[in-house]
């Protein structure tokens, strides 16, 4: 999906910097508990990849500005 219409450096970014956090969750066991963050962090972002990759997916697409031929 994040192809059509091409793969442009917006779209390439979304999805690198989404997988790229996902998989860093997952290899850094332990990473989101401690002190700092409260324990609902660890449940809900903690224990899935796909959960943190389609938020910060979701984010990015939001937060970063859109090409000029996709403004609207």
């Amino acid at each position: 999906m994040f192809t059509k219409g091409g793969l442009t450096q917006r779209k390439a970014t979304v999805v690198g910097i989404s997988v790229a956090l996902g998989v860093g969750i997952t290899q850094v066991s332990g990473c989101l508990k401690g002190t700092g963050f409260p324990e609902w962090v660890n449940t809900v972002f903690g224990t899935s990849a796909v959960v943190v990759t389609t938020i910060f997916a979701i984010i990015l697409n939001l937060i970063l500005p859109k090409e000029k031929n996709q403004q609207a």
